[in-house]
């Protein structure tokens, strides 16, 4: 009875210490997904290992009405790319499918329609350098319930900078929330730098409007956490659209 009582304990610790093997196996290999899936941009979507580790992936597809989007994985960057051929089509369905050697993960996501643009004022100003910060362009544009509309400003060709006596570049500061009504209005502190400047306005889902946050360049941004939509890992996809409009800021005669 003895034996057998230690036979049944020693299968038992041994069942632990494979149980616990496969959850430590499978913590050090659990991948976190996050990025922006914008129409009419390529794919560039983040994955990493949460615990450190090597990221091993065998086969990424992004899936459409319309057919399958092969992805590759860069180690050095962290990205599942695709060429810059294949771009993201708006208002359209999508399913990310990730398979690595522990398990497949999965998320679906919708972009948006692209936001239409019904107003936009002077997009070639001059800029009175004594200015301590006036309104100097303004864009409206067709209001929608299900989406929060993100503006993000790119310095495209610019040249000298602007001499304002106050602190300029104010952007960020002045442009950093989701925006809730139809429109903008730009001051001449946001920008630093007279030329030529791409106003990027994005339109993404109203319950991912909080977890953005924007840095000055030529991306929607990153996103810091949300609502998780991804299955067998953690992160979550968001789909978006974006317009363009130019603004050139030259000096004032």
């Amino acid at each position: 009875m003895v034996k057998i009582l230690n036979s049944l304990l020693l299968l038992f610790i041994l069942s632990a210490m494979v149980s616990c093997h496969k959850l430590e196996d499978e913590n050090n290999n659990w991948l976190n997904v996050q990025g922006a899936l914008v129409a009419g941009e390529p794919v560039s979507i983040s994955v990493f290992n949460q615990q450190g580790g090597t990221v091993e992936i065998e086969k990424a597809l992004l899936i459409n009405e319309f057919g399958n989007i092969e992805l590759s994985y860069n180690p050095t960057t962290q990205k599942l790319v695709s060429s810059a051929s294949q771009l993201i089509i708006e208002n359209t369905a999508y399913i990310l499918q990730i398979e690595t050697a522990q398990r497949t993960i999965t998320s679906s996501v919708k972009t948006p329609p692209q936001i239409e643009v019904t107003q936009v004022s002077a997009q070639t100003i001059p800029i009175d350098e004594s200015s301590e910060g006036q309104p100097i362009f303004s864009i409206i544009w067709s209001r929608s319930d299900d989406v929060s509309q993100i503006m993000n400003l790119v310095e495209v060709g610019v040249s000298n900078e602007i001499p304002f006596a106050v602190p300029s570049g104010q952007f960020l500061i002045t442009n950093g929330a989701p925006v809730s009504g139809q429109g903008a209005t730009l001051y001449d502190t946001d920008f630093v730098q007279y030329g030529l400047h791409s106003l990027e306005v994005y339109a993404v889902p109203k319950e991912y409007e909080s977890v953005f946050f924007y840095r000055p360049e030529p991306e929607v941004g990153q996103v810091d956490q949300g609502p998780d939509n991804i299955w067998n890992g953690s992160g979550f996809i968001v789909g978006a659209s974006k317009v363009e409009v130019s603004i050139n800021l030259i000096e004032m005669l």
